[in-house]
C-alpha cells in the first residue's frame, strides 16, 4: 500500500473482486535440490524457531520494491535502513514485491527484478538479524488503472475506467469463477491471467528455496473479497482458499516450503466478517488491522481496537494459526492532528500485540518518504512515532509466554511464561531492550528466583536462563526516573 490512501477500500467495495481457482500444472523437479529447513515455523498458537522457542515479531513492512528499479536510486534501499530498524527492534519485515516487474511482458518471466532489486534487501535484512516475508502487494491493482501489481498487459482488450472502479472490475475479471457472467480474464496465449500469477509464485519459489533467510510467503496482498456476480459462490471457500492451496502446492514442488500468510479479504476491515476455515499447519492468520478504512485520524477508540484484536485472535484459531498483524498505521501526514492520532494508534496497537502474545508489522518505512512512513524524506523521525514502536518486548521466549506489557510512562516492562514441556530447550528467553531511547539512566532487570540473566555487549538484548522453577516472570523497570 503506497502514499495516503487507506480510504480507498471504501471505493472498492461496491464491487470487489473474487476468483476461482485453476492450478497450473506441475513442472519436472526430479532435479531440483532439496530445500534448506526453514527455521521459523508456525505451530497452532505460535511461531517457533529451531529450539523450539516462541518467536513474536515486531516487523516493518519495509515499502520500495513494488515501484520497480528503486535499488540504485537516491533514496533506494541501504544497509544503513536495516541497520537503524534493528536499533528499533524490528525482527523482520514484510517485503512487498509486484507482478507487473517478474512478467513485464506476457510469458517473460525476468528473474533479474529479484537478483538485482530484492536479493540485495534481503542480504540488508538478514546482516542485521531481520528475518523476511515475501509478500506479492498488489494496491488499486494494475498500472493501467492507476495502481500498481499486475502487468500493464494484463488490460490489454478491456477498457477499465481509472481508480478503485477499474480496479474492482479488474480482479473481478481475474477472479471470476465458473458460470460468473464476467468472463475469466486472459493473456494473449489464451491462458488465464492467475494461471500466469501462478508462474510468476513458481519464480519466486525457485529461487528462494534454499534461502532461509525468506521465512514465509504472503501471496496476495488484500485480495477483494465481493463481486456482484459472485451469487450462490463463497469467495474464501470456493474461490481464494484454493487459490492459496494451489500457491502453497507450488511452494512445496520447488522445494519452498515455508509458513503461509493467510490474508483475509479486503472487506474484513469494513466488518464483513470472514468465512474461515482449518488451513494449518504452518499457517499464520494475517490480516490488515488499520481500524477506521474512511481516511480519518485514529479517534482513540481503545475498546473498539481491543474488539478488533480479540476477533482477530478467534479467527486465526479457526484458521489453525497464530494471529500476525500484516499491516497497521497511519497517515502522519493526512493533516492537522494526523501526526498525534499516529502516535497514539501505534502505541495502543503495540499495547495490544502485547496483550494478545502477537506478532505485526506496521506500515511503513520507507526509503524517501510517503504519508504512512515513520522518517520524513531527510530521515528524521516524525514526532514521537518511532518511540512509540521501539519498546521493549520479548524476542523468543524459552516456554510458553502468559502475559507482556510496557507501559511507555512508567518504563515498566512485564514478562510472564511457563515451562513448556513439548519444547524443552536450554535456549534463553531474549528480550529486546533498547536501553539508550527508553532506559536513558540505565534499568534494572528482576526475574524468578533460580533464574539467571545477562545482558548483551550491544547492551539491547536481556537474556534470561530458567531455573528449576516452572514458572516465570522478568519485570524490567528505569534505574532514575523516566
Amino acid at each position: 500500500m503506497p502514499v495516503c490512501m487507506r480510504s480507498y477500500a471504501q471505493a472498492l467495495l461496491f464491487a470487489v473482486a473474487s476468483a476461482a481457482c485453476h492450478g497450473a500444472p506441475a513442472t519436472d523437479d526430479t532435479d531440483a535440490p532439496a530445500s534448506t529447513p526453514n527455521p521459523i515455523t508456525a505451530d497452532a498458537n505460535w511461531i517457533r524457531d529451531a529450539d523450539g522457542r516462541v518467536v513474536l515479531w515486531r516487523g516493518a513492512n519495509y515499502s520500495a520494491l513494488e515501484f520497480g528499479d528503486f535499488i540504485a536510486t537516491e533514496n533506494g534501499p541501504r544497509e544503513a535502513d536495516f541497520e537503524q530498524l534493528a536499533s528499533w527492534g524490528v525482527n523482520a519485515i514484510r517485503l512487498p514485491i509486484s507482478w507487473q516487474f517478474l512478467e513485464p511482458t506476457e510469458n517473460q518471466l525476468d528473474e533479474r527484478y529479484l537478483t538485482d532489486q530484492v536479493d540485495p534487501v534481503i542480504a540488508y535484512a538478514a546482516a542485521h538479524g531481520i528475518a523476511v516475508v515475501i509478500d506479492m502487494h498488489q494496491y488499486l491493482w494494475s498500472p493501467c488503472v492507476g495502481g500498481l501489481g499486475a502487468p500493464p498487459w494484463t488490460c490489454e482488450g478491456h477498457s477499465y475506467p481509472q481508480g478503485g472502479a477499474g480496479s474492482s472490475l479488474a480482479a473481478c475479471d481475474f477472479f471470476a469463477v465458473e458460470g460468473d457472467p464476467r468472463s475469466p480474464s486472459v493473456g494473449s496465449d489464451g491462458r488465464m491471467l492467475r494461471d500466469h500469477f501462478l508462474d510468476v509464485w513458481r519464480l519466486v519459489a525457485r529461487h528462494y528455496a534454499n534461502d532461509a533467510r525468506v521465512v514465509a510467503w504472503d501471496y496476495f496482498n488484500e485480495p477483494l473479497a465481493v463481486c456482484l456476480s459472485l451469487a450462490g459462490h463463497s469467495f474464501e471457500l470456493d474461490v481464494l482458499n484454493p487459490f492459496y492451496r494451489r500457491m502453497r502446492e507450488i511452494a512445496e514442488e520447488e522445494h519452498a516450503a515455508r509458513m503461509f500468510f493467510y490474508e483475509p479479504p479486503l472487506t474484513r476491515s469494513v466488518g464483513v466478517a470472514p468465512t474461515l476455515e482449518a488451513l494449518g499447519p504452518d499457517v499464520v492468520y494475517s490480516p490488515h488491522l488499520y481500524g477506521d478504512q474512511t481516511g480519518l485520524p485514529y479517534d482513540g477508540d481503545r475498546a473498539a481496537l481491543s474488539a478488533n484484536y480479540a476477533q482477530a485472535i478467534s479467527e486465526a484459531a479457526t484458521l489453525g494459526g497464530p494471529l500476525v498483524v500484516g499491516e497497521f498505521g497511519g497517515n502522519a501526514d493526512g493533516g492537522p492532528g494526523y501526526l498525534e492520532a499516529t502516535e497514539s494508534f501505534l502505541r495502543d496497537s503495540f499495547d495490544e500485540l502485547d496483550r494478545q502474545l502477537s506478532s505485526g508489522f506496521f506500515w511503513a518505512y520507507f526509503p524517501g518518504d510517503n504519508g504512512f512512513n515513520v522518517l520524513t524524506p531527510d530521515g528524521a523521525e516524525k514526532g514521537q512515532l518511532v518511540n512509540s514502536l521501539a519498546r521493549p518486548y520479548a524476542q523468543r521466549i524459552a516456554g510458553t509466554p502468559t502475559a507482556m506489557s510496557f507501559d511507555p510512562a512508567t518504563k515498566a516492562f512485564h514478562l510472564a511464561f511457563d515451562d513448556d514441556a513439548a519444547h524443552p530447550t536450554s535456549a534463553p528467553t531474549e528480550i529486546f531492550v533498547p536501553a539508550a531511547r527508553q532506559y536513558p539512566g540505565g534499568f534494572t532487570v528482576e526475574v524468578t528466583a533460580g533464574d539467571r540473566w545477562e545482558v548483551s555487549e550491544s547492551g539491547t538484548t536481556v537474556r534470561v536462563f530458567a531455573g528449576d522453577a516452572t514458572t516465570h516472570e522478568v519485570r524490567i523497570t528505569a534505574s532514575a526516573p523516566p
